[in-house]
């Protein structure tokens, strides 16, 4: 679905911007290196500029999250259950 750009009183700008990343329902211009995106497209052999940034930033988000979850490495004891119960033998 492609979307007109309009100011708030409705008409359409003189140029374009070149650089456009559409976030949910805003257009956000963004001075992103082309090089690099381009070089992604390639390593990731992505179809769109588009399909390449929201890869980036999808890859980005889980990093960070385990970086977050790296925190917590070690800090919980843990108890295994079974050497918690008593141990019962059987003859």
């Amino acid at each position: 679905m492609q979307k007109t750009l309009q100011s708030r009183n409705g008409e359409l700008p003189a140029c374009l911007p070149s650089r456009t990343i559409y976030c949910a329902d805003m257009a956000t211009n963004l001075d992103v290196d082309i090089r690099a995106i381009e070089a992604l497209m390639q390593l990731g052999n992505f179809r769109s500029k588009r399909e390449a940034v929201d890869a980036a930033v999808a890859e980005a988000i889980a990093y960070r999250k385990q970086l977050k979850a790296l925190e917590f490495l070690g800090t919980i004891d843990f108890v295994s259950q079974l050497a918690a119960s008593p141990t019962t033998d059987v003859d």
